[in-house]
């Protein structure tokens, strides 16, 4: 029986607790309000996109969030049509964990390209752009206690399973004609830890 306890003592865990030095996969969905009234007065102030992001650790509590969405807009008569494409790369400082839970703050450079299709008299036309913006936000992630450490080291390549809840705002320079995608933004996902 003291063997059998020495073995299970010192064998690898294969899922050891996550922590910053983790990478993650994050399936997210983010709502935003957009700054821009004629945004709002054809289609809507704002609205859910979805897609997804990679977080690499990069050295102690830094790590890079990259993070793509998608959402497709259409107005009341559906004759009108956007689509945006946010993209973001952030600088992610982990806040350290307590009781499953891990703080973050996060700010960096976002992409959002832009296609608006629209219909005039001599057909259909289409504008498309992209914009430049700085983007900050915080946020926490909870450990769902999903995934059990493996006692033998054959267990899963997931360590953990984590729910994400996040606050940001997007800024874009105010001398910038066109659209003004800047926007509050409110996420919502779900990482797994490799």
């Amino acid at each position: 029986m003291s063997l059998l306890a020495l073995f299970l003592a010192t064998a690898p865990l294969a899922n050891a607790a996550p922590d910053s030095q983790d990478m993650r996969v994050a399936l997210r969905g983010a709502a935003e309000s957009w700054a821009d009234p004629s945004i709002a007065s054809v289609y809507r102030g704002g609205a859910l996109a979805s897609g997804a992001a990679i977080i690499a650790p990069v050295y102690g509590p830094l790590s890079i969030d990259v993070e793509f969405l998608y959402r497709r807009l259409e107005d009341d008569s559906e004759q009108q049509l956007l689509e945006l494409l946010p993209a973001s790369m952030l600088i992610e400082l982990d806040l350290g964990a307590q009781d499953g839970a891990y703080g973050f703050v996060a700010a960096g450079p976002s992409f959002v390209t832009f296609r608006e299709g629209y219909p005039t008299p001599s057909g259909r036309e289409v504008i498309s752009g992209a914009r430049g913006l700085f983007e900050a936000r915080g946020g926490v992630r909870i450990d769902l206690g999903l995934m059990q450490p493996s006692l033998t080291g054959t267990g899963s390549q997931v360590k953990a399973v984590e729910l994400e809840i996040y606050g940001g705002r997007r800024i874009q320079r105010a001398s910038v004609s066109g659209f003004d995608l800047s926007a509050w933004r409110a996420g919502l996902g779900v990482a797994l830890v490799l």
